[in-house]
């Protein structure tokens, strides 16, 4: 074999040996690469598509700093501009759950679960420790846990003054179906409105709410005896004083009722007991002597 065909043959094996080379997979082009001896340079070709992993969001996932790490949800129609994202942690009663917010914010500037009461409504107590359970009490916790069940999405809005004496939040809050729940506890009758200053912010459209759940007994107020703020409207009036046991009878008149009139303005200056009926009021000084036992009464016997 010539020189001139020796040195075709060599380039043939080295372009299919580089064609070997362009099949192999990207890894195993990296693997051959790392484990040849060759000191040549190698350029690696990186994809231009790359593998990203899916996300995986918790319903009740906390990160390191304690923060939540639930996923931030597109608000329904009906809820305002300027609510929270927040998840409902606990039911206490018909006006109170405890929540605890997505992100920090207005009204909430921190993640961790602290304990709500709702503006502008009161619910029957069903929790107090001080105050027995009320008519309709169990019925409101109910329906509050309806609207808003524990682990589910709401939306909170804060009002002028942010907690009240026992630190609680005081929230407007909407429902996971943007249904503003304050307002429907009063329309459903599972709550009265009740202003509670200088909080105002939807007082018009709440207090228009319970003259019409009255009017048609809507829950609590055709169910209880006494609802809401009824127990305000009742008089309570006291009962008579009994009698003292044993009293003894009133005395009886020692004398018949005498006539009115003086003597002396009747009858002349010869007047006497026989000109009269039955006793007499005299005259001062007893001008005629009609009052023998100085009582102010005369003619006794004429009785």
């Amino acid at each position: 074999m010539t020189g001139t065909a020796k040195m075709v043959v060599a380039v043939a094996g080295v372009a299919a040996l580089a064609g070997i080379g362009i099949g192999l997979a990207p890894d195993q082009e990296r693997s051959s690469v790392s484990n040849s001896t060759s000191s040549a340079p190698v350029t690696t070709v990186t994809p231009s598509a790359q593998f990203v992993s899916p996300t995986v969001e918790s319903d009740d996932v906390s990160t390191t700093s304690g923060q939540s790490n639930e996923g931030i949800a597109i608000a329904p129609t009906g809820v305002p501009a300027d609510a929270q994202q927040a998840v409902v942690r606990r039911i206490v009663d018909g006006d109170t759950l405890a929540v605890a917010a997505v992100t920090a914010g207005a009204a909430l500037a921190s993640t961790s679960t602290v304990d709500v009461r709702l503006l502008e409504i009161n619910a029957p107590e069903t929790k107090d420790p001080n105050t027995p359970v009320q008519c309709f009490g169990p019925e409101a916790t109910a329906e509050l846990t309806r609207l808003a069940p524990v682990g589910s999405t709401v939306w909170v809005q804060r009002d002028q003054e942010l907690r009240d004496r026992y630190g609680r939040y005081l929230l407007y809050i909407w429902d996971p179906r943007g249904e503003f729940v304050n307002l429907s506890l009063v329309q459903s009758g599972h709550a009265e409105a009740v202003l509670y200053q200088p909080n105002d912010k939807h007082w018009s459209m709440i207090s228009a709410a319970e003259p019409t759940a009255r009017a048609t007994n809507a829950g609590g107020w055709g169910t209880c005896p006494v609802f809401g703020d009824r127990a305000q409207e009742m008089v309570t009036t006291q009962p008579p004083a009994p009698a003292p046991q044993n009293a003894p009878p009133p005395p009886p008149p020692s004398q018949p009722p005498a006539q009115t009139g003086l003597p002396n303005q009747r009858m002349g200056p010869d007047t006497d007991c026989s000109d009269y009926p039955g006793p007499v009021v005299v005259a001062p000084g007893d001008p005629h002597r009609l009052d023998r036992d100085d009582d102010g009464i005369g003619c006794d016997a004429n009785g």
